[in-house]
């Protein structure tokens, strides 16, 4: 059997709603599911001119965040008129190689839960990947800040899959978007293959992810960035210098906080 027509099958069997599927699940919010390729294996030809890959086409946020949420784990969101919402995840790792599709839920608390499943449990052996995921939804509670979970399924059936909780006030600001920063380990792989050590949001060049030749024991940035931690002592990143929030972009993502860019709104 044809790969795509089995995975697109086993996608309908089992509930989710597979990358580019339109059609609802009944009882379900989820309108539809659309993902992106696994970023590593974009070729240069399709970064912008800056070199950093824009929003992911399928994204359904009209902001295009682009360049300002390089290197960070974003939850967007936007309101649709009463009921429909649709939600962006960006820069989210995930497994190599994996056939992800979507699902949502809503809790019986009124907790939207959003699920990434690979039904085929298909996983290459390339390391790990960075993935942009959007959702459509209707029938969503937006009368009070809603609670979100986010799960990613590599392989079902084999293991416990913890939730990423968020909380997003969509009864008070109808469109706006939440960031940490990216998974480093899944950053550096994509670094390494597209050449982007020591760039914004990229691990430091000479770090065990991106390790220059010969080695060098100094960790460094292009231009005027500077190698600085994530939040995570051990782990180090390359970041903007700041004196005011508008070095930092212009779309309120990042705020200037003790003289670098850091996120400004964490989820």
């Amino acid at each position: 059997m044809n790969k795509a027509i089995l995975v697109t099958t086993l996608c309908v069997l089992v509930g989710y709603a597979c990358s580019g599927t339109e059609t609802q699940n009944p009882g379900s919010p989820l309108k539809s599911f659309n993902g992106s390729a696994c970023k590593k294996e974009l070729k240069k030809s399709t970064a912008g001119a800056t070199g950093e890959t824009a929003t992911a086409a399928q994204a359904l946020v009209s902001t295009d965040y682009g360049a300002e949420i390089h290197g960070l784990k974003c939850i967007a969101w936007e309101r649709v008129g009463t009921s429909g919402l649709n939600v962006d995840l960006y820069n989210f790792e995930g497994a190599c190689g994996a056939q992800w599709a979507g699902k949502a839920t809503i809790e019986s608390d009124g907790a939207l839960g959003l699920s990434l499943v690979n039904p085929q449990c298909l996983i290459a052996s390339c390391g790990w990947c960075i993935y942009d995921w959007s959702f459509e939804l209707e029938g969503v509670d937006m009368s009070r800040p809603l609670s979100v979970g986010v799960g990613i399924d590599t392989c079902p059936g084999e293991r416990s899959i913890e939730k990423l909780p968020a909380t997003i006030p969509v009864d008070v600001i109808p469109s706006g978007i939440l960031c940490n920063y990216a998974n480093v380990n899944a950053l550096g792989w994509q670094a390494m293959a597209l050449s982007e050590c020591g760039t914004v949001g990229m691990p430091c060049s000479g770090t065990s992810m991106c390790s220059t030749t010969p080695a060098s024991a100094e960790l460094s940035c292009q231009g005027d960035l500077v190698c600085a931690d994530n939040g995570n002592a051990v782990e180090r990143i390359c970041v903007k210098p700041c004196t005011e929030d508008e070095n930092c972009g212009s779309l309120g993502v990042q705020s200037c906080q003790n003289g670098l860019c850091r996120p400004k709104s964490n989820w």
